[in-house]
């Protein structure tokens, strides 16, 4: 069985977001035609919802029941606190993190009492793109279940660095698209192969913390190095129509940012991160991906 994990998407909720329940159907719904095509095994979806400072919707879980593959939803929020963000993934039955959100969005929080709260309900956490925005990464790093290594926003030199320090220190990793656009979800996700089945409908926050930890050497990374600029530049323009300032810019960065990714990829694509673990280009679909075996 092969699992799909993509654990950093906003919705609309997020006042960056313009990712509704419609647009991230018809996103899945490509996706799956894309991988049906690239793998051969059967293969799930695994999303993690989450908004600056907010909950998604819970309408959200509805697309389980129109969309017509393996697919599982978490729902979360990626929380600011003194030190930088804080990434958290509820438990799908309690909702637990919920309830408490509006509590630990007041302050802002320390991380350390977010990080904490979270293990104790055993939700997992997630350190977001560990090399910005954030004070002493190396120190909040031990108080969080896992480190994202490969965003989709992030310049890639990042990730690698990110990629490194995870290597090096023996931290649990995991990847995220940071989508704020429809077209932006899985541009950075793990690809984990295991011959244990998950019900992925069924998918609770303790199998999900298994699925990650026992298959940490069957997991490869892809991070997304070309994109349809005409699909990001009539984003841009329909945000500039509808005088939405925020999303404009979002969208600008987004051009720039691929940009500036063309030639840091190249230069660093050759580079060994481990003994074993080397990045190779993969196409998938008609988009050329960077791809790293742990």
């Amino acid at each position: 069985m092969i699992y799909l994990i993509d654990l950093h998407i906003h919705t609309y909720n997020s006042y960056d977001s313009v990712i509704t329940l419609e647009k991230l159907l018809q996103r899945l719904r490509f996706l799956s035609v894309e991988c049906s095509k690239f793998f051969r095994d059967d293969f799930a979806l695994v999303l993690g919802l989450v908004d600056h400072n907010r909950y998604p919707d819970l309408s959200f879980r509805s697309i389980l029941d129109n969309y017509e593959g393996d697919l599982c939803i978490f729902l979360g929020s990626e929380i600011l606190t003194k030190s930088g963000e804080i990434m958290v993934l509820d438990d799908p039955e309690s909702l637990v993190l919920r309830k408490k959100l509006k509590e630990l969005i007041m302050g802002p929080k320390e991380y350390m009492y977010i990080a904490e709260w979270a293990r104790k309900h055993g939700l997992i956490t997630i350190l977001p793109h560990p090399f910005i925005r954030h004070k002493s990464p190396e120190v909040l790093a031990k108080f969080t279940d896992f480190i994202e290594i490969f965003n989709g926003r992030s310049p890639f030199d990042l990730n690698i660095k990110a990629t490194r320090f995870c290597l090096d220190n023996a931290f649990l990793f995991s990847a995220g698209s940071d989508a704020h656009f429809p077209s932006e979800i899985f541009t950075s996700f793990m690809v984990i192969y295991t011959k244990e089945y998950y019900d992925a409908s069924g998918l609770g926050i303790s199998d999900l913390r298994r699925l990650l930890v026992d298959n940490v050497f069957n997991t490869k990374l892809m991070y997304k190095i070309s994109f349809k600029a005409n699909e990001t530049f009539s984003q841009l323009i329909a945000a500039v129509r509808r005088k939405e300032i925020i999303r404009s810019l979002y969208a600008i960065s987004s051009l720039i940012r691929a940009l500036k990714n063309f030639t840091i990829v190249r230069r660093i694509m050759k580079q060994n991160l481990s003994a074993s673990s080397r990045f190779i280009f993969q196409k998938f679909g008609k988009t050329m991906y960077a791809t790293l075996h742990i």
